[in-house]
């Protein structure tokens, strides 16, 4: 699913989208802020990427803020963001 919004010279996309792999199991990349695009990149919003079971017993999970240039990643699917760098 997407939903796009066209303001001119900027988009506002928020979507939900599945991947699958047969030897890797499925990929869900998800907008848990609205994206805002300009005609050449990325301006604001962010983005969770959602894999399978980690070893806590929750999903692995990466988030990643456009407005501070923050990456989150949650290996082992307690919740707590393990790694988080800024760029």
């Amino acid at each position: 699913m997407e939903d796009i919004r066209d303001f001119g010279d900027q988009e506002e996309h928020v979507f939900s989208m599945r991947f699958y792999h047969q030897d890797h199991g499925y990929v869900d990349f998800t907008t848990v802020e609205q994206l805002l695009v300009d005609e050449d990149s990325f301006i604001s919003g962010s983005i969770m990427v959602t894999g399978g079971t980690g070893p806590a017993g929750g999903p692995t999970r990466a988030t990643f803020d456009y407005s501070t240039k923050l990456l989150g990643l949650d290996e082992d699917g307690d919740g707590v963001f393990e790694i988080v760098v800024q760029h």
